[in-house]
């Protein structure tokens, strides 16, 4: 009985050892420390996607209005005064309405056009630069003086190939030709935009800028608007 009392004993000791070993593995295994790099390019990322939050939030405080690319492609050329004009390199050959708005000139060679936005800027959009009117055969302009559209409707379709063939270049340009607006480039030079992408950020400017009844009251829907 003696032996049996020791023998028992013994074995109830190694068992209780063999558990705490099996605990002290478990608890080792569950809190693992990160690695530091893990938890430094983590913190690197959330810090990038508030700034990137904040600085979206920024723009749309600062500029109410946005006027989108008209085309996908690279930011070649900005003139970053109160009237804004950019230039972007294309990577197609279609030119999208860069805002709602109004069609209201349609130049004679088929590759520029006036868009009267909604909110009172009128937006000059143009295709290239050929100066030579034999060139015009290389536009397509889907949409007719006054019409009436809607932000990414198809306004023109354009050979880039045969232009560059011709010595002619395919950039296209925007600005703000008229309104009582102030804008601000919203891309950087470089930059790859793709059409519809805010492009030009705009807030009313002074009724007093305005030239024209429909400029008026566009500038005074557009401070209701804010």
């Amino acid at each position: 009985m003696e032996i049996s009392f020791w023998w028992l004993t013994a074995i109830a000791a190694a068992a209780m050892a063999a558990g705490f070993c099996m605990g002290r593995l478990t608890t080792a295994r569950w809190t693992v420390e990160e690695p530091a790099g893990d938890k430094e390019e983590e913190a690197e990322y959330e810090s990038r996607r508030k700034g990137r939050r904040d600085g979206k939030k920024d723009s749309r405080s600062r500029f109410p209005f946005s006027v989108g690319s008209p085309v996908s492609g690279e930011m070649v050329q900005i003139d970053g005064d109160e009237k804004a004009v950019v230039a972007v390199h294309p990577g197609e050959d279609r030119l999208y309405a860069p805002a709602n708005g109004k069609i209201t000139k349609i130049f004679p060679r088929g590759n520029a056009f006036l868009l009267r936005t909604e909110f009172g800027a009128e937006i000059y959009i143009k295709a290239g630069d050929a100066e030579d009117d034999l060139l015009e055969r290389y536009y397509r302009p889907r949409v007719v003086q006054n019409e009436i559209v809607g932000k990414g409707k198809l306004i023109l379709e354009f050979d880039r190939k045969g232009l560059v063939k011709e010595g002619a270049s395919c950039c296209v340009y925007m600005g703000i030709e008229s309104g009582a607006v102030l804008g601000s480039v919203l891309a950087s030079k470089g930059a790859l935009v793709k059409a519809g992408e805010p492009l030009l950020g705009l807030r009313p400017g002074r009724m007093e800028d305005c030239d024209t009844e429909y400029e008026a009251a566009g500038f005074l829907r557009a401070r209701a608007e804010i």
